[in-house]
């Protein structure tokens, strides 16, 4: 890239840098209103900070396991009609 271009959209850089800062402290603030609209409601979490549940191995080979039992049984029922 030559120094002319970079020159050229360092000042579009920081507008848009400027732009994404705002927007975000907006978001935070609507989700801060949310969050007392929520317990006002007497519901608790907010919509950004969910947790994202993750299974153990064991678990997943577990349900494996029982899916794979299911399928056979089902596929050897219609192998017999």
């Amino acid at each position: 890239m030559s120094t002319e271009f970079k020159m050229a959209l360092t000042p579009a850089l920081k507008k848009l840098e400027s732009h994404c800062k705002k927007l975000a402290a907006e978001l935070d603030a609507v989700d801060e209103q949310i969050d007392g609209l929520r317990s006002l409601l007497g519901q608790k979490g907010s919509r950004n900070r969910t947790v994202k549940k993750t299974m153990s191995a064991a678990a997943r080979k577990r349900i494996s396991e029982a899916m794979k039992k299911s399928w056979a049984k089902k596929k050897s029922k219609k192998a017999k009609n």
